[in-house]
């Protein structure tokens, strides 16, 4: 069992890099994952992939979408056979991107290779063609039964069966397969057995069919780590261990490449272990560059609990896309996934519950553009290649800043635009999705829910599209009828009620574009001369206490926007003050950030939040919170002695709520928020 091999793999290994990690492994699988991280901390895997024996080649991250012709490659140094340039002109393939042509020599002589590039840029093919150049030079024939000679893990089975086809569609001379769960063993069995030349598996199916006999590693020549992160991210990280493991104790020379949008340190000591020395870096984003697409435009939409979010989604997509491009929305749950699919005109769902054919048509059919909306967990979001997606939704902002790049890059893929929108429902939410702008070096922008005048510009086309394919025949039957709605109601208005009838657009309610809620009228108020103090002497202002106390201040001071009820707009529309100009509110400006931060210090055991009262805290094991009270607020909270001590925090005089900092080793906490 590949399991077991581990154990006697140790005397052939060589010592340092996969022998080390080899004995991570044992510790794993002896169940002492203890042992095994502290081991991971050892100066020993300590790797990075910028140290002096690794080759950099970088590219400027403003010429990621540069191509180079396939008639210019020898310029290069790339010398492609005539066979693949054929197979991917017939594919469409004329030009090919810097991570490709970046990838190609390397990969061609045998390095080591290491690619980062943000997602779209073409790392599939990237590999795929190295892979069809080194076997096709081999001269293998085709033995019945023969073991494969390149391996390509990917953490999906969706992710995995696109690789394949991609494999297939350069070389289909070559013989390839790829197994994943959820199919038929004996399937995936019988197609091992004709002989191969490349198989694409996911780990966990992989290990299974090792252990069963099913297929030998003894002759893999090349490794491929496609979207490593994200394996290790789902828990493969024992898996892959395993593999990569045999199949270095069998042929340490063994060539070995790994492609992937985000390199954490846990790739760089899980992997960097069992890499050459000689090996090579292609890097196409570069350390404190942004780490997504610029092609893509990045928002977010706050939506107020009370808001049924199928409906604002609804009319999202409706504005952003006309109801004609593709649509990708990320749930955190299948359930939800399944819901918003019945809820959303025009959707279907695609999650793990759903069977593995269902799902392969699904794709499909997305692909084809039966369907438009595609409603799924993260089982799409990694690595697959739809083209044209040009909205992507999340439902709330994921868990880690690398599921956010994995996301966003399903659309603005090859160089085309698309917009990705993350729904945020609190403070905190905003807070964490506003904190990955920082971190990847984009602009997130706060955007409004569609308005009525956006969903009528939606609907007109189709109106009109609807009334150009009625025929003159047709038409003569509604002649009296039209007459009739003419002088009672007017041409234009008879005429524009009819387009409207037609789109299925007969009422729209205006919402607020600070939290999507039905009826509620957004106003801005700008200051004619100078600037606002704060929000708060705005509303003052207006001397109207039926004004929304969450209303949010331009970055420039310049204007302070605030919800009220839209049966009273007109009114207050009609009241400006002296000093200031009041009109409906269309958009969202560039805001004044006021990033509110839960949870408590720089410590080992900050709090979180705190309370109202005069004491604070946050419990009595660890970390207290800050207080809205006395000055020192929940000194009170945590281990009763000066090691971890509660939250310094408190509504002090300076009007900084909360320290958020260490003070000697008291844990800050409480609640902070810039002023």
């Amino acid at each position: 069992m590949l399991f077991s091999i581990a154990r006697r793999a140790q005397g052939v290994l060589a010592a340092g890099g996969p022998r080390a990690a080899w004995t991570s492994y044992n510790a794993f699988k002896a169940g002492s994952v203890s042992s095994y991280k502290r081991y991971l901390s050892q100066a020993a895997l300590n790797d990075d992939f910028s140290e002096h024996e690794t080759t950099v080649v970088k590219v400027d991250h403003r010429d990621e979408n540069a191509t180079r012709k396939l008639d210019d490659l020898d310029q290069d140094g790339i010398n492609l056979s005539a066979d693949t340039i054929s197979s991917l002109q017939r594919m469409g393939i004329n030009e090919l991107f810097p991570i490709q042509t970046s990838c190609f020599k390397h990969l061609i002589a045998g390095k080591d290779v290491i690619a980062r590039a943000r997602t779209g840029t073409g790392k599939t093919l990237a590999f795929a063609v190295p892979i069809v150049e080194k076997i096709t030079s081999m001269n293998r024939g085709r033995a019945r039964g023969r073991s494969p000679v390149s391996l390509v893990l990917a953490p999906t089975r969706e992710l995995a069966m696109q690789v394949h086809k991609e494999i297939e569609k350069i070389s289909p001379r070559l013989s390839s397969t790829c197994i994943f769960g959820g199919a038929s063993y004996e399937v995936q069995q019988r197609a091992i057995s004709q002989g191969l030349d490349v198989l694409v598996a996911t780990p966990g199916r992989l290990v299974d069919m090792v252990n069963r006999g099913n297929v030998r590693l003894d002759e893999i020549e090349l490794l491929v780590l496609d979207e490593a992160d994200s394996m290790l991210d789902i828990g493969f990280e024992k898996e892959l261990s395993a593999i990569i493991g045999h199949v270095k104790s069998v042929n340490e020379d063994t060539q070995m490449c790994l492609f992937s949008a985000t390199l954490p340190s846990f790739i760089r000591k899980t992997v960097g272990a069992y890499l050459k020395a000689d090996r090579v870096l292609v890097d196409l984003i570069g350390a404190g560059e942004q780490k997504t697409s610029e092609t893509v435009t990045h928002q977010y939409l706050k939506v107020n609990r009370s808001c049924s979010l199928p409906e604002v989604l609804a009319d999202v997509i409706k504005k952003t896309t006309n109801n004609s491009g593709r649509v990708i929305v990320f749930t955190e749950t299948k359930s939800y996934a399944t819901e918003l699919a019945l809820a959303i005109p025009g959707s279907k769902a695609l999650h793990g519950d759903i069977a593995q054919h269902e799902r392969t048509r699904t794709l499909d059919q997305f692909r084809k553009g039966s369907f438009m909306n595609l409603i799924a967990t993260d089982v799409a979001a990694r690595g697959l290649d739809v083209p044209e997606v040009e909205l992507v939704i999340q439902v709330e902002p994921p868990k880690s800043f690398e599921t956010y790049i994995h996301r966003s890059g399903r659309t603005g893929r090859a160089g085309k635009y698309g917009t990705c929108i993350t729904v945020v429902k609190n403070n905190e939410a905003e807070s964490q999705i506003l904190s990955y702008e920082k971190k990847a070096g984009f602009k997130m922008a706060r955007v409004g829910p569609a308005q009525p005048h956006d969903l009528a510009q939606s609907a007109i086309s189709d109106a009109r599209h609807q009334v150009d394919s009625v025929s003159e025949s047709a038409s003569k039957h509604f002649v009296d009828a039209a007459r009739s709605m003419i002088q009672n109601e007017g041409a234009e208005l008879a005429l524009a009620k009819a387009l409207a009838c037609t789109a299925g657009f007969k009422s729209a309610n205006v919402r607020s574009l600070l939290d999507c809620r039905e009826g509620t009228q957004s106003i801005t108020c700008t200051k004619l001369e100078g600037t606002f103090r704060s929000k708060d002497e705005a509303i003052g202002f207006l001397n109207d206490p039926r004004t929304e106390n969450d209303a949010v201040i331009s970055k420039d001071m310049k204007q302070v926007i605030f919800d009220v009820p839209a049966h009273r707009a007109n009114q207050l529309l009609n009241n400006s003050p002296s000093g200031c100009k009041l009109e409906v509110a269309t958009e969202i400006p560039d805001l004044k950030i006021q990033i509110q931060h839960f949870g408590g210090s720089n410590n080992r055991y900050g709090g979180r939040g705190g309370s109202y009262n005069r004491y604070g805290g946050g419990g009595s094991s660890r970390g207290g919170g800050g207080s809205y009270g006395r000055q020192n607020g929940g000194s009170s909270g945590g281990y009763n002695n000066k090691q971890s001590g509660g939250g310094a925090g408190g509504y002090q005089r300076n009007r900084y709520q909360g320290q958020n900092e260490s003070y000697k080793g008291y844990g800050g906490g409480g609640r902070s928020q810039s002023w």
